[in-house]
């Protein structure tokens, strides 16, 4: 699944003789029904799609963490935690600032602690259909801003135990 999820994040049109013959591409196919909202921005559709995947594994906490040379993005899963992807180290920045964004936190702010909340409605036939409520914690670290998300079912529920 992760596969298909990288693919909608990096969905590019195979040729343009084809759009100008009216024929849809594969990859417009798969973008066409991704989840998300097709955008251009490599780290919007990342975080989108993380987002969802984690909802779709029952996944109850997020980690985005800045390593040395690359980023590591983990999901709690039963209790565990599981080393799901690391996305190119050029998205680091662009990740972190739009999971501000989405919590509504200072983008601007990057050496003190902010908390937030993430609410989203999902109604897609890839995830549960419903109202998700993450709360948001970016911290910095040695190798810069990490996220954690931990995941509730709806809006005013208690998170979910692992």
């Amino acid at each position: 699944m992760i596969s298909v999820l990288i693919s909608f994040v990096y969905c590019t049109l195979n040729s343009s003789q084809e759009r100008r013959e009216g024929k849809m591409t594969e990859a417009e196919r798969d973008c066409k029904d991704a989840p998300v909202e097709f955008t251009s921005n490599p780290a919007v559709r990342m975080v989108s799609m993380i987002l969802l995947d984690s909802i779709r594994q029952c996944g109850t906490e997020i980690q985005i963490v800045p390593v040395e040379k690359r980023i590591e993005v983990s999901y709690r899963i039963d209790g565990n935690l599981v080393l799901v992807m690391c996305p190119p180290l050029s998205l680091k920045e662009t990740m972190i600032s739009r999971i501000k964004i989405m919590a509504l936190l200072d983008v601007s702010e990057k050496e003190k602690p902010q908390n937030g909340l993430i609410d989203i409605k999902v109604a897609s036939k890839f995830v549960p259909s419903g109202r998700y409520l993450f709360d948001v914690s970016i911290t910095q670290t040695e190798f810069g801003e990490k996220a954690v998300l931990i995941l509730r079912r709806e809006a005013n529920s208690t998170p979910i135990a692992p």
